[in-house]
């Protein structure tokens, strides 16, 4: 299942890191960020923002984890990830909310 505001440290991060890697990478650095827990392959990088870090997510890979985790089609996934997952990321504790880019990478 899906779950919001675990807290991780930040770290800069590149698809095509095996996923395995990415709670390994993320806590070698100094800064923290709020990550979206199953989206760690989505993961592009991590950005300053306002006074801390947020983790940057692809939103096509994102849409690809859920149809790939799921078996859904994409217009399913699609409602599904806007009704559900984009409207819950938001700021926590201070720490500014993850980045979910729509990139052209993944049309």
């Amino acid at each position: 299942g899906l779950t919001w505001g675990a807290i991780a440290p930040a770290g800069g991060i590149t698809m095509g890191h095996p996923v395995a890697e990415l709670d390994d990478r993320l806590s070698r650095v100094e800064v923290s960020a709020i990550k979206i827990d199953g989206f760690d392959a989505a993961t592009m990088g991590y950005t300053k923002a306002g006074e801390g870090y947020a983790l940057v997510y692809s939103y096509w890979r994102c849409i690809q984890v859920l149809m790939e985790a799921n078996g859904w089609d994409v217009g399913d996934t699609l409602d599904y990830f806007e009704c559900s997952v984009m409207k819950s990321v938001q700021s926590y504790d201070g720490m500014p909310a993850p980045i979910i880019v729509h990139d052209e990478q993944w049309l």
